[in-house]
């Protein structure tokens, strides 16, 4: 979906030009978004991350900055439809594997429908892959699961760890941006920022793809995850305390939860007594990982398959010993 980009600082910033050039596009002003669904600091999209739904996320949040966003359950084709059916939306956002609530993955059809409704509608589609953009392949999660959006949020990775974001999407999309062809200000999506696209992040950028476009780096972390995966669920299945794991690619996430959810609804069944035991039991044993309450990571280059090994000897330590 990158036939243009334009750069930002952040991937917050990206998604703030991103959606607001959606709405200079279609000229609509409502947006659906996915709960559970993290897109930065953004306030018109900071809504409906955490349960219960609907609360404010923030101190200082204005209520009318969110008066226009709306949110179904990720997995949730029909109620995606019945909302994109009821009012103009100008897009659909959301990260096609939702990676702070636990690396939930899309279920088949689910992410061809949104494309569907979209078609249907006008609304643009709009893919978060903050997170997965260059961590399934150089072709994100769209390029794994065979679905193109209409416009594409980068962030960290494609500035080697520097900081960036980026919105992309096509010529005709793109072009809400120029003063040339639009020099009303009224009719133009404003766009700038001091650092964006600063050349530190653009030259790390440049050499981050060299490292990733021979598919060697892919290869290490993605068989590292599929075993990661593979194991955990087999050390779950011969333990007596309920867990389950997701994931994809590189990336996995334990859920103390029989059944793997399907979106961040489902992990209200979570047993957070026990993901906050299995935190501070790995951290005793030098293991870190993001969250005390969300058992979620990644698999990156410098990753061993002993290192590998260690993590799954300890989770099976833990299982062995807890007592809820």
């Amino acid at each position: 979906s990158a036939e243009m980009v334009r750069y930002t600082s952040s991937g917050t910033l990206a998604n703030l030009y991103g959606t607001r050039l959606t709405r200079a596009y279609t000229g609509r002003m409502k947006m659906l978004k996915v709960e559970g669904s993290w897109h930065g600091g953004y306030d018109s999209l900071h809504a409906y991350v955490t349960r219960p739904f609907g609360r404010p996320e923030s101190a200082g949040l204005n209520p009318k900055t969110t008066e226009d966003t709306y949110a179904v359950p990720f997995n949730d084709v029909e109620a995606a439809r019945r909302v994109a059916e009821r009012h103009n939306l100008a897009c659909i956002i959301l990260e096609p594997v939702m990676a702070a609530s636990g690396f939930i993955t899309p279920e088949p059809g689910y992410l061809e429908g949104l494309r569907e409704i979209c078609d249907d509608t006008g609304a643009l589609l709009v893919f978060d892959e903050v997170v997965t953009g260059f961590r399934l392949g150089l072709g994100g999660a769209q390029g794994y699961y065979g679905v193109e959006p209409d416009m594409t949020i980068m962030g960290k990775i494609i500035g080697g760890g520097f900081p960036v974001g980026a919105f992309c999407a096509s010529e005709e999309v793109m072009e809400f941006l120029d003063h040339r062809k639009h020099p009303e200000p009224e009719k133009r999506s404003a766009h700038g920022g001091t650092f964006t696209g600063n050349p530190i992040s653009m030259v790390a950028g440049c050499a981050t793809i060299d490292a990733l476009e021979d598919g060697r780096i892919h290869r290490h972390i993605d068989s590292l995850g599929e075993k990661m995966r593979e194991e955990l669920e087999d050390i779950f299945q011969r333990s007596k305390v309920p867990a389950s794991v997701t994931g994809v690619g590189s990336t996995f996430a334990i859920h103390f939860q029989k059944k793997p959810p399907r979106n961040v609804g489902d992990t209200a069944g979570n047993d957070l007594e026990a993901t906050r035991a299995f935190f501070s039991y790995m951290l005793e044993r030098g293991i870190v990982f993001l969250s005390p309450t969300v058992s979620h990571s990644w698999v990156s280059s410098p990753h061993t398959i002993e290192e590998v090994e260690e993590y799954l000897a300890a989770t099976e330590g833990f299982m062995k010993s807890y007592r809820p």
